[in-house]
């Protein structure tokens, strides 16, 4: 009987190849899925035939430190990964049939003000003399200018274009317009899109490909690489995800930023809800975003209805900017209520 691993296994090659998912993606069900195999492996269950509908919601009632977020995805995985074993004949019960995903509040994203975004994007200095490569060690960018050009283009380039990190950090120059201030991008699902950006994310970029050329010669096919890569004998000098959320995470503190939740997907958050705040059709910002479906985007509206709210509490003179006009009318009928016992003439009964 084939065990529970190498079905693992199988699935997630099928849902490479058959549902072109995202390299993220599969990491996601590969990590659910393994978890799920090693808390069968503690109940001294190795292969599918030991599994039972118990035994699956055993495991997914089971506590995590992620909350009711990871346990949803758990069960999301999970039930595809039953259901796709018993469409392949490899079951012959269904057991992701019985699964029910929990709803999870969605909460409205964290989004930077945009006195905030500019605080941010002049956080990186450039100031500091610009070392020779010959003269320094795999220390010298902690106190370069090197880094500041390059982690000033990144963060000009997040806002410029709500581009994801992962759209970020595979981005490759031959996909990169800097004429026409636009780039094209592979996002998830490897679908492509056109983002645009504006003059000073342009200027930064190209400061930063000037170094980079000078730096590391034409050898990368990627815009923004590691500066340290070679002094520690990588090959691949690729920015990672780790690194560019220690990035944009450095600067926020620099920048005096120290709200929870907040990091770089934040920067493409407001990048969509400052589009919409201007007027910006949503139709437009879906595309720029590249989410398949509307109902993604319209939590931005959310945001910007908030502000908006805010706007017309502060400024209408009837909406009551000095205090809820609900407490408002609460108190007036308190102080109204005794003359009316009274039989004031002045009061309406």
């Amino acid at each position: 009987m084939t065990t529970i691993d190498e079905a693992v296994k199988s699935f997630v090659a099928a849902a490479d190849i058959e549902w072109g998912l995202s390299p993220n993606t599969l990491k996601t069900y590969a990590r659910s899925l393994h978890a799920f195999a090693a808390a069968m492996t503690a109940q001294g269950v190795i292969t599918l035939d030991g599994i039972s509908r118990e035994l699956v919601h055993s495991f997914l009632g089971a506590p995590t430190r992620g909350g009711e977020s990871l346990l949803a995805q758990r069960a999301t995985v999970l039930r595809l990964f039953l259901r796709w074993l018993h469409f392949e004949d490899v079951t012959g019960e269904d057991f992701g049939s019985s699964i029910e995903i929990p709803k999870v509040a969605h909460r409205v994203p964290q989004v930077l003000t945009r006195r905030e975004v500019t605080q941010l994007l002049r956080a990186p200095t450039v100031r500091r003399k610009l070392p020779l490569p010959n003269q320094t060690g795999p220390g010298y960018a902690k106190n370069s200018k090197a880094l500041g050009i390059r982690d000033r283009a990144i963060l000009e380039l997040l806002y410029a274009t709500g581009m994801r990190v992962s759209e970020l950090r595979n981005l490759r120059l031959e996909n990169l317009d800097l004429g026409e201030r636009r780039a094209r991008v592979v996002g998830k699902g490897d679908k492509e899109r056109i983002v645009f950006f504006h003059p000073k994310a342009a200027a930064a970029l190209e400061a930063w490909l000037k170094f980079r050329a000078a730096w590391r010669g034409t050898d990368s096919p990627f815009v923004f690489t590691s500066l340290i890569a070679r002094y520690a004998g990588r090959r691949n000098d690729q920015l990672s995800r780790k690194a560019l959320w220690q990035i944009v995470k450095r600067y926020l503190a620099v920048a005096q930023i120290t709200r929870e939740h907040v990091g770089p997907h934040t920067l493409r958050h407001s990048f969509a809800t400052h589009l919409l705040d201007g007027g910006a059709n949503i139709r437009d910002v879906q595309e720029l975003l590249g989410h398949s479906s509307i109902l993604t985007t319209q939590v931005y509206t959310h945001v910007a209805l908030a502000g908006l709210w805010k706007v017309f509490r502060k400024y209408h003179p009837r909406a009551g900017r000095r205090g809820d006009w609900r407490r408002k009318v609460s108190r007036s009928s308190e102080k109204a209520a005794p003359a009316r016992a009274q039989g004031d003439a002045r009061l309406p009964a």
